[in-house]
């Protein structure tokens, strides 16, 4: 009894509340772009499955290249038109340029470095001319080092490569920056990590049949479905440096 006494004087709050909430949410936002059915409470994030970055694929073929979605209790516009995403960035550059908290993963270095490990196992000619590239321009006299891995034209495609096939962060997530600078520290961690590892150790697949390249269902960053297992030695490079060193 006590606890109904208590309710039923809140309930006229309550009902206002949620008129409010309601009309609030029908006004505040005009002019907006068109947008999926969505569901109430979770509004949108049903259509977030993954991999997410193929999932935001499909709704601009469906719903046109701007598309508003609202994410819980945020709104949030997707656009897939690089005209309207030069607009976004150039005349309302400094509207946009807020970004909010987020949890970032740290292992898109080891996932890039992984995709194009796979890769070379399933073009073992392509991984021979990388080998090839290191062998004439280092000798076997020393190891690569950050310096050189720079330098390595061919090895530098082939991150290039990895990189526009299999993104570590396929979606595009945005910093904030105070000034102009560049920053390509992860390029040169992959690029000395896979000169490395070419050079010191001989590759193979663990089977006949080629790595398997299917995507995995990573949210914001596109790991492999199936982690990366292969076999290797070491060269006689490695021995020699060894027996050098005292």
């Amino acid at each position: 009894m006590e606890d109904q006494s208590i309710l039923y004087p809140s309930l006229p709050a309550i009902l206002f509340l949620a008129f409010m909430l309601v009309f609030l949410s029908k006004t505040r936002h005009k002019n907006l772009s068109p947008s999926p059915p969505s569901l109430s409470i979770i509004s949108h994030l049903h259509l977030l499955k993954t991999p997410t970055h193929r999932a935001l694929l499909k709704l601009p073929q469906k719903y046109g290249p701007i598309i508003s979605l609202k994410l819980g209790s945020h709104f949030a516009v997707l656009v897939s038109s690089a005209s309207v995403a030069e607009e976004c960035f150039t005349k309302n550059d400094i509207i946009l340029a807020k970004c909010p908290k987020s949890l970032f993963g740290t292992d898109t270095s080891a996932m890039t470095l992984e995709w194009a490990m796979a890769n070379l196992l399933n073009h073992s000619k392509v991984l021979k001319k990388a080998r090839e590239e290191i062998n004439s321009q280092l000798g076997d006299e020393r190891l690569v080092e950050e310096s050189d891995a720079m330098e390595l034209q061919y090895l530098q495609n082939i991150i290039s490569k990895t990189l526009r096939l299999y993104p570590g962060t396929p979606l595009l997530i945005r910093h904030l920056s105070s000034a102009d600078c560049i920053i390509r520290l992860a390029k040169r961690v992959v690029s000395l990590a896979l000169g490395s590892i070419i050079q010191c150790f001989e590759w193979e697949r663990v089977s006949e049949g080629k790595v398997n390249m299917t995507e995995g269902k990573g949210g914001a960053t596109m790991p492999k479905a199936q982690p990366l297992e292969a076999m290797c030695k070491a060269r006689s490079i490695v021995n020699k440096l060894l027996c050098g060193v005292e």
